[in-house]
């Protein structure tokens, strides 16, 4: 696979979903960029330290992590949240931050 198209793979594999099930997604060039959800997130809170963290904190779902394949929340999810992931085939994968420990959120 040529550069540019693993780039561009992990603009459509990486982004988040917020708790309304919108998905925001990053549009400049991936090439130079290390994290793409760090991307994301700095674009909505731009003079933070950590705005990725801040949107897992509000319940936003990680799809596409570097390390952890399966989409990732910190909260509960929105009924809006499960839709979005159940029309696109990743609800039954979804893991949730279960004292200090990720879970499949079926499991609960």
């Amino acid at each position: 696979m040529r550069n540019n198209e693993r780039h561009e793979n992990r603009k459509k594999e990486q982004y988040f979903i917020d708790t309304n099930g919108k998905c925001h997604k990053f549009k400049g060039n991936a090439e130079d960029v290390v994290s793409i959800h760090y991307q994301i997130a700095i674009k909505l809170y731009p003079d933070t330290r950590r705005p990725d963290d801040i949107l897992m904190n509000l319940g936003w779902i990680l799809m596409g992590s570097s390390v952890y394949s399966a989409p990732i929340i910190h909260k509960e999810p929105t009924q809006s949240q499960i839709n979005k992931l159940d029309s696109l085939g990743e609800f039954r994968r979804l893991t949730i931050l279960k004292d200090g420990f990720y879970v499949l959120y079926s499991k609960l």
